[in-house]
């Protein structure tokens, strides 16, 4: 973890340009005087039987890409990319992070295994 404290650190520039792009001027100020809480959160491991505080959930958003790109291709198929593998990395991610139950990753990978339809251009 002290390894991504150092990256996080070292970045602090780089973070803040970008969110200079997407948010308010009262949260760029925020981000600004209070980058080191933000580093905290991200960096800091807790007590693996807590899997709710604010580390775990900010951890587990690195899913949320691969949720949206899942249920993007499940609302309207392009047969370009696999459902099955889709629902599969987004199943592997939840089981690395706490946050999500092993129920929820559980019950998302018994949806790949349903059938999908595959869409291919006709020509």
């Amino acid at each position: 973890m002290d390894i991504k404290k150092v990256a996080y650190g070292s970045g602090r520039s780089c973070f803040l340009e970008i969110v200079t792009n997407v948010c308010s001027q009262k949260s760029l100020i925020y981000l600004d005087t209070k980058y080191h809480n933000l580093l905290d959160i991200l960096t800091e491991y807790t007590s693996e039987d807590n899997c709710d505080s604010f580390h775990d959930e900010w951890m587990a958003r690195q899913c949320q890409p691969k949720m949206n790109e899942f249920l993007k291709e499940a609302e309207n198929p392009t047969g370009n990319v696999s459902l099955y593998d889709l629902c599969d990395n987004v199943a592997d991610c939840w089981f690395e992070h706490c946050y999500f139950t092993g129920k929820q990753a559980q019950r998302l990978q018994k949806l790949k295994f349903f059938p999908t339809v595959t869409v291919k251009p006709i020509f």
